[in-house]
């Protein structure tokens, strides 16, 4: 058991993020080793007290001012011999850590606070009765241990706000990685590196939440997108325990004019739509159901992407207008719904430049998924809707058709035919294929 014990030691110590804290834990873990306690105790206290001091040198040399202040009184206590500035130096260091620098939680405060009250009661014999000696258990003194490492070694000099703002400032920065590998090498270097699980949480949902924001630009948008997936790579548990928490919450309070970025995100996070619950996913269907024309074509782009989200698109194409149809049709959107709302808009022409438009924008582009029950509607309105029939683009979609083959050509030739469109039979059949 005592050999296990060891083990997860020496694993603690090669957790720690620089030499100096590893030197200083050292110490403490060679006096537990070897049964000494109290000692034990005392250096885990110093090496708690140095890797303070040693991270308020960092923040100095990162432009911190308060750290710079806090550096200053140190080094004049110091060279002054002040031993009773020392001690108050000493007693307010956790305080100065969690409240001016936010390095500690509440509950490590208060974690290390005992480490410290048991360190006084190893180093002070004054605080002891005349006849009495502590002795720390074994228990306790490796729980100091590993709370000090857990706590304060291994994590970066910025946590709290500190560590947020870097984080936000690091990822809006026009430097920062496109690439998800890429970015996981960068936060891992910074806050993300063994980070407090408040830290992840409280970034993960800013970074949702600029994502669910329509108005961010594209390319800040990519870099969001990055900076989640790279985060979700290093602490996958904390993030996904994010996505199952918050983001049904923050769907459902989004202002109606942010939907469509709900569906991006739904598209960009593959995994997402399953951490909505069915009020979320009804809001997103009945969105996508009644889009105004304005958005129809993006949200229905974006939401033939989600499965679950279909019928409502299809539901939406059968009122889609001209515009965004061809919108959708010039982003490859070939769904057999908007197939077939352009032969529907066709057919139906109400004048001749609508029969040429919806001709040479929609039916021409889609001639190769257009159904035979469709084209033989197609051929019948060539002769019986008068827009069609005096359209210039008439010959055109007929040309289009034939050569797609979607019917043989000898069936289409005799739909012509059965359809009176003698005229145009001998240019259709001397038009070079496609």
């Amino acid at each position: 058991m005592a050999s296990q014990g060891f083990r997860d030691l020496d694993e603690l110590i090669v957790a720690c993020r620089n030499d100096q804290a590893r030197m200083f834990i050292q110490e403490a873990v060679q006096c537990y080793r070897a049964g000494a306690y109290r000692q034990t105790i005392v250096a885990t206290w110093i090496a708690v007290f140095y890797d303070i001091i040693f991270k308020l040198q960092e923040l100095e040399l990162s432009g911190d001012d308060n750290a710079s202040q806090k550096i200053a009184e140190y080094e004049r206590i110091r060279r002054e011999n002040n031993i009773r500035g020392a001690l108050n130096f000493e007693q307010n260091i956790l305080d100065t850590a969690q409240k001016d620098f936010e390095l500690i939680s509440d509950v490590e405060h208060s974690d290390l606070t005992r480490l410290r009250e048991d360190r006084n009661r190893c180093a002070h014999p004054v605080l002891n009765a005349f006849d009495e000696v502590y002795q720390p258990s074994a228990e306790l003194a490796r729980t100091h241990l590993r709370n000090a490492i857990e706590h304060m070694l291994q994590r970066p000099p910025a946590q709290g706000k500190a560590a947020f703002s870097k984080l936000m400032k690091d990822i809006t920065s026009d430097y920062f990685p496109a690439i998800k590998e890429e970015a996981i090498t960068y936060l891992s270097q910074g806050p993300l590196q063994r980070p407090r699980e408040s830290l992840v949480r409280n970034f993960v949902i800013v970074v949702i939440k600029n994502l669910l924001v329509e108005t961010i630009h594209p390319v800040q948008r990519q870099k969001f997108k990055t900076a989640l997936d790279a985060t979700r790579d290093l602490h996958r548990e904390i993030v996904e325990n994010v996505l199952r928490d918050k983001l049904n919450d923050i769907v459902i309070n989004l202002p109606d004019e942010d939907l469509i970025a709900a569906l991006r995100f739904a598209v960009i996070i593959p995994d997402s739509w399953n951490y909505l619950l069915e009020n979320g996913k009804t809001r997103l269907k009945k969105f996508v159901e009644n889009l105004t024309e304005e958005n129809s074509a993006v949200g229905i782009s974006l939401a033939l992407k989600i499965p679950d989200l279909e019928e409502a698109s299809v539901k939406r194409i059968g009122s889609i207008e001209f515009t965004n149809l061809r919108t959708l049709v010039s982003w490859e959107c070939t769904h057999p719904a908007i197939v077939e709302r352009a032969v529907n808009l066709y057919i139906s022409s109400p004048f001749y430049q609508t029969a040429n438009n919806v001709g040479r924008f929609l039916i021409i582009p889609l001639a190769s998924l257009i159904t035979p029950d469709e084209i033989e509607s197609i051929i019948d309105a060539c002769e019986q809707n008068q827009q069609i029939k005096n359209s210039h683009a008439r010959l055109e979609v007929l040309i289009a058709l034939r050569n797609s083959e979607r019917v043989p050509i000898e069936q289409f030739d005799d739909l012509l035919r059965r359809n009176g469109i003698e005229i145009e039979l001998e240019a259709v059949n001397d038009a070079p294929d496609n």
